[in-house]
């Protein structure tokens, strides 16, 4: 199809996830979170890919909402 036919031709591969399980993501984003406590979803998601580590977004937002409540609220008041 064109879009694969465009991917070679630009050199893009398909996006894989990183294999790791909720609790090891959600070590890494509790440790973005401690350091950066008002970054929003998207910021943290770059951050994570940053450090090689890449999870689909409803993934993220799970584990965001589990592990940090209080700042989910929060954030929501910007």
């Amino acid at each position: 199809s064109t879009v694969y036919r465009r991917m070679r031709q630009y050199d893009i591969a398909k996006m894989e996830f990183s294999n790791m399980n909720d609790d090891e993501i959600g070590i890494h984003v509790g440790k973005v979170i401690k350091e950066f406590s008002f970054c929003g979803e998207n910021i943290l998601r770059q951050i994570l890919k940053l450090q090689g580590v890449h999870v689909q977004r409803w993934r993220l937002r799970d584990i965001i909402h589990s592990k940090d409540k209080k700042g989910v609220e929060d954030r929501k008041k910007w």
